[in-house]
């Protein structure tokens, strides 16, 4: 099995901006956020006379925080990994096939890293990249890890200083 065609048919799924961060919004619902941060950092690029604009394109960063429950180490695993073994309420759930995550955040980015915290726990962190996937011919996930001081606070101030979240940062 070669990982590579598979994880391009998902991300060209048919998932347009609008639908995929809707996903990922209601993931944040899902885990009891009260407040849902989405900011886009536009790329540059450069004018035909030499400056340089701004844009929203392929290059442009999009982080999606919220103030939810957030998650543990075997959670985060699971939300990383293709067709998860995550339960759901599928009476006010949206996902029961494991692959919401992936499938919004691969929709506008060919990496995402999730960072999560839970209340009184460390941030967590971890990257799902495509580019790896093709390059190995296999679908693996990056196993969670301690988050580094830098992705600390820029948490803190994503999430407004939240004592739990979550983010998802696509490029």
């Amino acid at each position: 099995f070669n990982a590579g065609p598979f994880i391009e048919s998902l991300r060209s799924s048919g998932y347009d901006v609008y639908t995929a961060t809707a996903d990922l919004v209601d993931n944040c619902v899902d885990a009891k956020a009260t407040k849902v941060w989405i900011d886009v950092l536009p790329s540059s690029v450069q004018k035909p006379d030499g400056g340089t604009k701004k844009v929203i394109d392929i290059n442009s960063k999009y982080y999606i925080a919220d103030n939810g429950c957030g998650m543990n180490k075997e959670t985060l695993l699971q939300a990383m990994a293709i067709g998860s073994d995550i339960d759901h309420d599928a009476t006010i759930d949206l996902g029961k096939f494991g692959v919401g995550l992936k499938q919004a955040a691969l929709a506008l980015a060919k990496t995402f890293t999730v960072l999560t915290k839970q209340k009184d726990e460390p941030l967590l962190r971890s990257t799902f990249s495509c580019d790896q996937i093709v390059a190995e011919g296999k679908l693996g996930v990056t196993q969670p890890s301690l988050a580094d001081e830098t992705e600390n606070q820029f948490f803190n101030q994503k999430t407004k200083n939240s004592p739990s979240g979550t983010i998802v940062i696509l490029r």
